[in-house]
């Protein structure tokens, strides 16, 4: 059998090496169901490639812990098989781009589209049947949380196995996360990133740099139409300050947001499709936003990936229709 971990009040200082497969300062790699362990009150602080990752691995428990000054995605689901594990009461603060040169996947560094889904993720989801509540994004380069649904897997499933290979149809397939049911995902928080909350973008597009093998290498980043099968989810109690370019993206299949709150940020929702918006707030500028904070949006020495030159929008219309209650 495999290692067991229980890891409670550790400190992770500079370790993790950028441009190298699994080398991150934790890593649950292939494990299958880990019920019962845990990682919980610890933190990473200066690592050089992630925090902590989570590979082909289920029910795992990721608790009160901080991930600070990190490149790359922060806590990371790193294929699309991962589901059941509960990520709650984290901090992630600082999620900064890696070089291209010693990236592993287009997502730790892209810029575009900015207001959409840039990298890295603070919080990397790849799959949505995780339980994902009462966690804070903040300072991020990209995303603060990044829902990243592929479309078809065929994944081995056992322990040790050979990982997942992004296949073309559903007769190839047996694990489907563009069109998996949310288990939670609310009560969570991001401030001063580019883009706060984003369901797009996936790695499903043609291989980039893979010549052998579709396991090992990255993909092109295309959109991921959200479509869970039987289910209009709720996304309750979602707050996004401070978001330069937008607070909330989401493309799919209806949902819903309630008791949301959108401030200071250059597009508070920016949703496509037929999305619905109840007992939220929204506030273009509020008293904790000053003149100098509101001057970078256009300062053209910054890229426009960053900010957001023109009207603070609170909602943009795009693909709609909308339904926006009290």
């Amino acid at each position: 059998s495999g290692g067991e971990a229980y890891v409670d009040g550790v400190e992770f200082f500079r370790v993790g090496q950028k441009a190298l497969h699994g080398r991150y300062p934790f890593h649950w790699h292939r494990v299958g169901n880990v019920s019962g362990q845990y990682i919980k009150n610890s933190s990473v602080h200066r690592s050089f490639h992630r925090c902590i990752t989570i590979h082909n691995t289920n029910q795992a428990m990721v608790l009160g812990n901080t991930c600070v000054d990190h490149f790359g995605h922060g806590f990371f689901l790193e294929e699309g098989n991962e589901v059941k594990n509960i990520i709650q009461y984290n901090l992630g603060v600082g999620s900064k781009k890696i070089s291209p040169s010693l990236a592993l996947l287009q997502s730790d560094f892209n810029l575009s589209p900015g207001d959409r889904f840039p990298g890295p993720a603070t919080y990397w989801v790849s799959n949505p049947d995780n339980d994902i509540r009462h966690n804070i994004a903040v300072g991020s380069e990209g995303s603060g949380f990044w829902m990243a649904f592929r479309t078809y897997l065929a994944c081995d499933e056992q322990p040790g196995g050979s990982g997942c290979i992004v296949v073309d149809n559903q007769q190839q397939a047996n694990v489907f996360p563009r069109f998996t049911q949310t288990l939670h995902f609310s009560d969570n928080i991001a401030m001063s990133t580019v883009t706060g909350i984003t369901w797009d973008g996936a790695p499903d597009g043609l291989a980039i740099n893979n010549s052998d093998s579709k396991a090992s290498g990255d993909f092109a980043l295309v959109n991921a139409h959200y479509a869970p099968l039987g289910q209009i989810p709720t996304f309750g109690n979602l707050h996004v300050y401070k978001s330069a370019r937008a607070g909330i993206y989401f493309r799919g299949e209806q949902c819903r947001f309630t008791q949301a709150i959108f401030a200071d940020s250059g597009t508070g929702a920016f949703f496509a499709y037929n999305q619905i918006i109840k007992d939220s707030i929204m506030v273009g500028l509020s008293d904790n936003h000053d003149y100098e904070e509101f001057g970078y949006h256009f300062d053209n020495s910054i890229s426009t990936h960053r900010r957001h030159p023109r009207k603070f929008e609170g909602i943009r219309v795009y693909d709609g229709p909308w339904v926006l209650d009290n």
